[in-house]
């Protein structure tokens, strides 16, 4: 991966992220590397049962890579190389394991 951040819009739409992209069904990740790097990809709600959504939370979390399709590609990212990820929106149902409703605290 290259040291600055990149934008991975996985529907080919030439739109950007900020306040006048169409937010209502997209979601946003975020992956940032041990080497310094991101990458955000954004990528349409998925569809099936929200229910079911928890577990497939849980299975991203027990794998040892993250897993997701860009622009027809399979991008697949070790884990070992990931200092921490961020999702937006929260996803409507979580694990239980996940705690819920913290703050970052800047001291």
């Amino acid at each position: 991966m290259k040291k600055s951040s990149s934008v991975v819009n996985i529907d080919n739409d030439p739109g950007t992220i900020g306040p006048d992209y169409p937010m209502e069904q997209d979601r946003f990740i975020t992956v940032y590397f041990l080497d310094g790097s991101d990458v955000s990809i954004t990528f349409p709600k998925q569809p099936g049962n929200p229910l079911l959504m928890a577990k497939r939370v849980q299975s991203a979390l027990d794998a040892d890579q993250f897993t997701i399709e860009v622009d027809g590609e399979l991008m697949m990212i070790p884990k070992s190389s990931v200092k921490y990820m961020t999702v937006s929106p929260l996803p409507e149902e979580m694990p239980d394991t996940i705690i819920r409703g913290g703050k970052i605290v800047v001291s």
